[in-house]
């Protein structure tokens, strides 16, 4: 029989073999956190030997797990500031912060400096100074103007062996208003996020009352619902 909700690890080594749950206890791929870690983990056991394996893991922009990383990225930041890290000159680039454990778009900020970052972060304290923060992809693919991304369904039946089944039809979501990264629509969500949760609030877009959300009823987005963390915000 089907068992619909969390279960402790306990629990689930008591399990029949005909009993099935409808996800895992821990988080370890579906926290921004802690799937930046296990990236992490899995790129250092390739090894220096495997480099075209450890290449797949550069898919994703620099990346910083705070409180873990914090010094590291405050270091970063100051010398990209200093201009030490950038080719061109111009403003220091973005950078866009997520807390680890929230969803649905709650939290989430773009800023240039360390300072901002400080600034920023202290309107939220629900997220209890636990952050996943990446380099801003600055030109995305766009639609006609406007960022989007792709939600894919899938099931995992086991982890050992591996068992993944993916659903055909999948979801595409878009910003309610076209992309920019100008001084004055950095701190827009409209233009920079695509979480329907943060859009169906633009009061601007006509036909957003009555749409079912999507990310509150598959259970959350972001943290808790494995959002992409390289592509999407």
């Amino acid at each position: 029989h089907l068992y619909w909700g969390t279960v402790t690890n306990e629990q689930a080594s008591d399990l029949l073999l005909n009993q099935r749950v409808n996800g895992f206890y821990n988080h370890l791929l579906s926290n921004k956190d802690e799937m930046e870690l296990q990236l992490r983990r899995a790129e250092s056991a390739c090894g220096e030997a495997n480099r075209a394996v450890k290449a797949a893991f550069r898919f994703r922009p620099r990346t910083w797990v705070l409180p873990k990383d914090d010094g590291v990225m405050k270091e970063a930041l100051r010398r990209i500031g200093a201009g030490g890290d950038r080719k061109r000159a111009g403003p220091s680039p973005l950078h866009i912060a997520k807390p680890s454990g929230l969803n649905r778009g709650h939290g989430i900020f773009l800023f240039r400096t360390y300072g901002e970052f400080q600034h920023s972060k202290s309107k939220c304290p629900e997220a209890e100074e636990h952050y996943v923060v990446q380099e801003y992809v600055a030109n995305p693919l766009l639609i006609h103007g406007y960022k989007f991304d792709l939600r894919l369904y899938v099931l995992v039946t086991s982890f050992w062996p591996l068992r993944v089944h993916i659903y055909e039809d999948g979801l595409v979501r878009f910003c309610s208003e076209p992309y920019s990264t100008s001084e004055e629509d950095i701190h827009n969500p409209f233009k920079q996020l695509t979480n329907y949760s943060v859009n169906k609030a633009n009061t601007a877009v006509q036909g957003g009352a009555g749409r079912v959300d999507t990310e509150a009823a598959a259970g959350g987005e972001g943290g808790k619902g494995g959002e992409a963390l390289a592509g999407t915000e």
